[in-house]
């Protein structure tokens, strides 16, 4: 009872702080922050999305909860909105929703569906030119479809419109590319799903990445191997296994330690 007395309260406070604004607004709004309060910030979501991407590379949840903990720990101490905060917290959320539906765990994915959705509300009224988050909203949208079908009519056309929105605002994106390909890969052909017109996106997502040059070191850097295992499965989803073999290992060689990868990797290679 402590245990969810304290996270209740957590909660709270984390909801005020969203509510409350505040004079440093990453990339949302003007910065009154002194330089050693930004380096310091920095350094700290740096350290957070490092815990967290661990945690997804060798697919350990309790890493990747830890990294979403940080995350919201230095909301709570901001207490202000910041952008970069609230859509890293919000991917936290969305690995870990992947993560409950791998492990049969599904029940653990509506709160976190939830507070995703929350998460990038805020962002995207703190900066609503980030295409990124609206893919990152239409893939949580996507899970909410699979814990309650009846939905699927409503949510799809959000699922639609929000792709089309990320897709009109970062059109360069390799994340935005990344997020559709992937669910692409879950829809009905009659409706621009299958592996085909997900090939054509995580082709596109790949091309992106290789051109992709990160100055910022708080803006998103992730999904290259992701693009490659991916497009891997799709790829083997239409029986070419040979290209999936290949490409499951380009994903390696970005990422050696890829437990997504890894794992399809030796099921390719069991099939030949």
């Amino acid at each position: 009872m402590k245990g969810r007395s304290a996270n209740f309260v957590l909660g709270l406070a984390l909801a005020a702080a969203l509510m409350a604004g505040g004079p440093y607004l990453a990339r949302g709004g003007k910065s009154d922050a002194p330089p050693a309060a930004d380096k310091a910030l920095t350094a700290k979501i740096i350290e957070a999305r490092s815990k967290l991407q661990e945690g997804w590379m060798v697919w350990k949840e309790e890493d990747m909860k830890a990294g979403r903990d940080m995350f919201l720990k230095l909301i709570l101490e901001q207490n202000s909105a910041n952008a970069d905060l609230c859509y890293y917290a919000a991917l936290a959320d969305h690995r870990l929703i992947v993560y409950a539906f791998a492990a049969g765990k599904q029940a653990e994915a509506g709160p976190l569906i939830a507070e995703a959705g929350k998460y990038l509300e805020k962002a995207m009224e703190l900066d609503p030119g980030r295409g990124e988050l609206y893919a990152l909203d239409a893939a949580a949208l996507g899970y909410q479809i699979a814990l309650d079908p009846q939905k699927g009519m409503e949510l799809g056309m959000q699922i639609i419109t929000s792709f089309a929105q990320a897709e009109s605002k970062e059109p360069n994106n390799p994340r935005v590319a990344l997020l559709k390909g992937e669910s692409l890969m879950f829809w009905p052909v009659e409706y621009g799903g299958g592996p085909d017109n997900a090939i054509v996106l995580l082709d596109r997502a790949v091309s992106l990445f290789d051109k992709e040059k990160v100055a910022d070191p708080v803006k998103p850097s992730w999904g290259k191997e992701e693009a490659y295992a991916f497009l891997a499965r799709a790829h083997a989803q239409k029986g070419a296994r040979d290209k999936a073999i290949e490409l499951m290992k380009k994903a390696l060689e970005i990422s050696p330690n890829f437990r997504l990868a890894q794992d399809e990797l030796k099921k390719l290679q069991a099939e030949k």
